[in-house]
Parts: structure tokens; sequence; C-alpha cells
């Protein structure tokens, strides 16, 4: 290491190890990644870094300088982090697709940055289940209006991730890998290229079939013990996504359809398990479980208005009966919103922040107010909703399934419903892992417009994956219902 930073004037910098090339700062007793290379292409990656560590996982740039002129990085992978080829022996298929929808964001926001990046496999690493890059090797600046091919990117997460025996775990995510990965004859074909783009909308079927390019047999789907991940039929699709940060996906939906051969109604549930009490998940699905059933029995012998209701108390009820670890704890929690859609009508009720939108041809309508404690102080006039907003309580949900006071007693449950009219368009409900990950409630009701056009799984599908794109740090849940699909016309 003759050019190394002991040759420097500047002896700040202890080198401890060769590779990955790591240096102490004598200083403040850190460690640092060590870039070696031409000054002129350090100062590249360092700009490069630089401009990406606000957005996603990239290493934090603490000096280049001219007396270093190989620079340094401050953030080291700590001591539990493994090179991805390396973790590849322990990932099942579902963290592999996790993985990769990381991958591909990270393609997306460097792509928008402006910047290309030739990958190096080491670069890789995987911390705590999440994907960080080491570096950006051989980073290049993109030319106005071309595109970031992340073929290469891809194949080396293939390269990584593909060998036995994770083709015996196999997930949509390694199905796409197996269809879109260049053959070496192939690797400098134009029509092969794919853009970051081009990737994502690729994802969006990850849930779908996805052909194998290994014969006409199927290549294994995970079975896990959970609500199916995607759902669609009649007009109606579900789904639910655990996202790039939460290890369990604590959210459920369900739906339910009934009715003459002339006339359908459709229920749709959505539950978001509350993070912070225990046994979330079990709370979320026991909800949806008790709606449907409740809704199945008496749909019929009462309105909606007042059916709703009835089913979300059922609910709660269920939901209080789950076990506790003490008498005075607070036990599982969950928010709901529930609908029942016929031809021209909407019931919807709720309690929580998991919200319902009607989307019609020419306007879009939330049906839902969220039940947390900036709606709650803005409501009685106790602040203005700016400094509700910025409340560190702001989101803190105040009605849920499964509420107890302090002394372990069971709080009122006071759900809140809405009927109206409704025509041709689409019902969304969602929970805040996706509508909270749009910047603002316009920007949400223009991803349900985008896809206004689109059929139930296209359009459950495109939300989720507008979360994922936007950061996906919650889990992220949707049910759509077509409500100009409800009514039959009669045969002949």
């Amino acid at each position: 290491m003759t050019n190394g930073p002991r040759s420097q004037k500047n002896v700040r910098f202890e080198v401890v190890s060769e590779e990955p090339p790591i240096v102490r700062d004598r200083e403040t007793q850190e460690f640092h990644l060590w870039l070696r290379g031409p000054a002129e292409a350090v100062a590249l990656e360092a700009l490069a870094l630089q401009s990406l560590a606000m957005l996603t996982a990239m290493p934090r740039i603490s000096e280049v300088s001219s007396a270093f002129p190989q620079g340094v990085l401050c953030e080291v992978p700590p001591r539990h982090a493994r090179r991805l080829r390396e973790s590849a022996r322990t990932l099942d298929g579902f963290s592999a697709e996790r993985l990769l929808r990381e991958l591909v964001v990270i393609a997306m926001q460097v792509e928008r940055a402006g910047y290309a990046f030739d990958p190096d496999l080491d670069d890789l690493w995987v911390v705590s289940g999440r994907l960080r890059f080491l570096r950006l090797r051989r980073v290049s600046r993109l030319a106005r209006g071309r595109r970031f091919d992340v073929g290469p990117l891809l194949a080396v997460f293939a390269e990584a991730v593909l060998p036995e025996p994770m083709l015996h775990a196999s997930t949509g995510a390694l199905r796409f890998l197996l269809t879109y990965r260049r053959p070496a004859e192939l690797a400098h074909a134009t029509e092969l290229f794919v853009s970051a783009d081009d990737a994502n909308q690729l994802l969006e079927g990850l849930s779908g079939a996805i052909p194998s390019p290994r014969g006409s047999t199927p290549l294994p789907v995970r079975s896990l013990k959970r609500f199916p991940s995607f759902a669609a039929a009649d007009g109606v699709a579900c789904f639910t996504d655990v996202g790039l940060v939460r290890r369990v996906n604590e959210d459920a939906v369900g739906a339910l359809n009934g009715g003459s051969s002339t006339e359908r109604w459709t229920a749709l549930v959505v539950c978001d398990g509350v993070s912070s009490s225990p046994r979330a998940s079990e709370a979320s699905k026991t909800a949806v479980h008790c709606v449907l059933e409740t809704i199945h029995t008496l749909e019929g012998a009462m309105p909606d208005k007042d059916l709703l209701p009835m089913a979300l108390t059922a609910a709660n009820d269920q939901v209080l009966t789950l076990p506790r670890r003490r008498p005075r704890d607070q036990g599982p929690a969950t928010t709901v919103v529930v609908a029942i859609v016929r031809p021209g009508r909407v019931t919807v009720s709720w309690a929580g922040d998991s919200r319902a939108y009607l989307c019609g041809p020419n306007a879009m309508h939330r049906l839902t107010r969220d039940h947390n404690w900036a709606t709650e102080v803005v409501a009685q006039g106790h602040l203005s909703d700016d400094e509700a907003r910025q409340h560190p309580h702001a989101h803190a949900i105040t009605r849920f399934l499964g509420g107890r006071h302090e002394d372990g007693q069971p709080a009122p449950f006071n759900p809140e419903t809405r009927e109206l009219q409704a025509g041709e368009g689409w019902l969304v409900l969602a929970t805040d892992g996706v509508w909270g990950l749009a910047p603002s409630e316009r920007t949400f009701e223009a991803w349900i417009r985008e896809g206004f056009r689109d059929d139930p799984a296209a359009l459950a599908k495109r939300l989720v994956h507008r979360a994922l794109l936007a950061g996906g740090d919650d889990n992220a849940s949707v049910a759509v219902v077509a409500l100009d699909d409800l009514r039959v016309s009669p045969k002949g």
C-alpha cells in the first residue's frame, strides 16, 4: 500500500484492513471505508454518494481532499453485516423478493439523480435484512435524456441469490430474475436494455404468474402461514405487502361477494394491526375474519348502516378476548375500515386511520375521517391544522379495535359510519402504509386516478407498488372494488 494514507503527510488515518480497505480516524477513533483509485473517479463517486445519501441506503462521505485524494467513506458495514453472496445461503424466497424490491428502488433513485454505475457483487451487503451499498464503483453521469440500464445490476443480484438451494425456495422475484437475466452472449444486446422504470413495471407482476424460462413446469411459490398477499375475483382485488422495512406484516385484508343473479353486493375490510401493541398481526386477522363472518350471517336482516357497526362491535369483542400477558396490559389492537357496496350505494364504517376513497370519472372523495390525535384536537378547536400536524402525537390513533383503559378494562367502542350514493368508478380501502406514503392527499388521489382504467388487480398492485417506491417503511394493504361491476344483466 505504497499509495495509502501512511504515505501521505496527513497521518490522521491508520490502515486497519486491506479487504475491504478500512482506515481508522486517529482523532475520532471511527472506522471508515477507504476509496482507492484515480482522483477524478473518486471525486465523481463521492459526488454521486453525497447526492444520494439523503435518499437511500448509501454511505456518507466524510472526507475527500487533495491531502488524501483517494477519499474516505464514513459508514463501514457493522459486524453483523454480510455480503449479499454470503447471505444468499441463509435467505428465503420472501427475503430475496424484499431485497430485489429495495435494489430496484435504489436503482430508480440513482437514475433520477442523473447517474449510472457498473455494480460489483462485493458492494452489495445485507444489514438486518436490508440491502446496503458499500460504494458505487465505476460511476458515471448519464447524458441528458438517457436511461440507466439496470440489467447488469439485476444480473449481479441473480448471481448472488440464484445458486442452490435458492431455486427450491423460488418466488416471483426469482422467477423475474430468471426470466430477465441476460445470457452472457447477449450481454450487450440493445433489445435487452432494462431501465429502472421498466424493472418497476415488471415488478408489478410479482404476485401474478410470471413465466419460468426453464420449461413448462412453474417454479414453486412460497407458502407462508399468513393471509394471501394477493387475491382477485369478480371485480374485487385485495393486496397486502410487508413493505421494505418491517419484518412482519401486521395488516390483513379480505372481501366477500353475495347477492342474486341480477344484483350483487360486495363487502371489503382492511385492518392495520397497531404495531405498538402485542400480537398486532393476530388482532388484524381476527378482526377481518369476524367482520366478514358477521356480514355473511346477518346480511339482509337489517340495513347496512346498522349491520356494519354491529360487525365492528363483534370484531372488537373478539380482539378483546385475545390473550394478554398481564390483566392490566393493553392487549392486541388494530384499526379497521369496512364497506358494503351495492349498485348505486356505498356504506362505510371505520375505527382508526385506515381510509376509504371513492373515485368516479370526474371526482374523488375521501369517505373516512382519521381517528387520530391531530384530527380530534383540530375538530375541538384547540389547535390549527398546521399546529396539530407538527405535534409529536399527531398520528396517534384515538379509536381502534381492542381498546382498553389503563386499568385493563375495555374502553367504549364507537365506530363511525357513513352511507352515500355512488355510480361508476372505484372504491379503494387502504392502510396508512399506502396513503401515508404519498407526499400529499392530492398525490394519493393522482395515484388512484392514473389507474382509473385498470382492472381491480392492476389498480391494487399499482397502489401498493407506489407505496414501495415511496420508501415502503410500513406494511401496505389495499382492497379495491369496481362499482359499475356489481349490476349483472340477466342472460338472454
